[in-house]
């Protein structure tokens, strides 16, 4: 028996071998290669929280909360202009075959639309925002809250009925993020466009509670966790997880008049950003990768009595 690792996937020997598979069979013959991709797209996409992090802390100009957003703005429409050249290509390597759509083709087109749909409501969401949110040297003025986060209301919506009824292998955990963004949004409206005061440490409750659960799921993935690498990115994921509640912490009590708190809102939140760098950096560039060469992986259930759910992989052998 031969003892050598075979490659991931292995292109059909004809003319009719999809030049997507043929460039991932290349990548997997290249682990260094693969590896250094994966953790340069990460990084580039990390980047962008990072720069609209420094606008946010140290830029003059009293734009920077506008400022702030246009690298969040930038990678929602990289994200959404990835998958949507991809789906051309699907729709272009079909038509090509001629030989109809499988049940896997419909997964791929369907994983892809989704990726296009919520990256494009955070898309719409953000430039909103820019239109919506006034700033001057001493004030910051919302116009409409409810029409800002009408997308992100959209979104939070659809993907709580996806939750409920389609199981997930983390059904509760998805719900309660959808659950905790409503009302998040919710707090927002009746503060700003129905002028009703809440105090910050109550306004911003919900995303202090966003990175808790986030922070008690980490623990059980831990636990899942076989390798030690992954138990590490797992460590970094709870640290960062920490340092955002801590940093949220801060800054309603920042915001609700304790100056002092400010910099340790900064340093706690310069933390968490690095943290979760590194724990998703590679994660997101294999995403970026396997959409690129599309190589969908997703979790899906049939049955709601199957308990263990696994990664199911499709890839476009055309």
């Amino acid at each position: 028996m031969d003892s050598k690792k075979q490659p991931l996937i292995k292109p059909r020997q004809n003319r009719n071998t999809s030049p997507c598979i043929r460039w991932r069979h290349k990548i997997e013959q290249h682990p260094k290669l693969r590896f250094f991709l994966q953790i340069f797209i990460g990084l580039f996409a990390a980047s962008h929280f990072l720069i609209s992090f420094w606008i946010l802390i140290f830029m003059k100009d009293h734009r920077k909360y506008e400022l702030s957003l246009v690298p969040l703005i930038f990678l929602a429409g990289e994200i959404a202009v990835l998958c949507s050249t991809m789906l051309g290509v699907v729709i272009y390597l079909l038509v090509k075959r001629k030989n109809g759509m499988a049940t896997w083709h419909r997964s791929v087109t369907g994983i892809l639309l989704r990726n296009i749909f919520v990256s494009t409501l955070f898309e719409i969401t953000l430039i909103l925002s820019i239109f919506y949110i006034e700033t001057t040297k001493k004030s910051i003025l919302i116009h409409s809250v409810a029409t800002i986060s009408s997308p992100l209301i959209i979104l939070c919506l659809v993907s709580a009925l996806k939750v409920i009824f389609l199981e997930t292998s983390h059904t509760w955990y998805w719900l309660i993020l959808n659950v905790l963004g409503l009302s998040e949004i919710f707090i927002f409206i009746w503060r700003e466009d129905y002028d009703y005061f809440i105090p910050w440490r109550i306004s911003l409750a919900p995303l202090w509670l966003f990175f808790i659960t986030h922070l008690v799921i980490c623990f059980f993935f831990l636990v899942e966790k076989s390798g030690r690498m992954a138990k590490l990115l797992v460590a970094f994921s709870i640290i960062g997880s920490i340092c955002g509640s801590g940093s949220v912490t801060f800054l309603a009590l920042f915001l609700d008049g304790n100056s002092e708190d400010w910099e340790k809102f900064m340093i706690l939140g310069w933390a968490g950003l690095f943290f979760f760098t590194i724990a998703y950096a590679k994660r997101f560039g294999k995403w970026v990768i396997d959409t690129l060469f599309c190589h969908i992986e997703f979790e899906f259930t049939q049955s709601k009595k199957r308990r263990n759910l696994r990664t199911k992989s499709w890839s476009l052998l055309l």
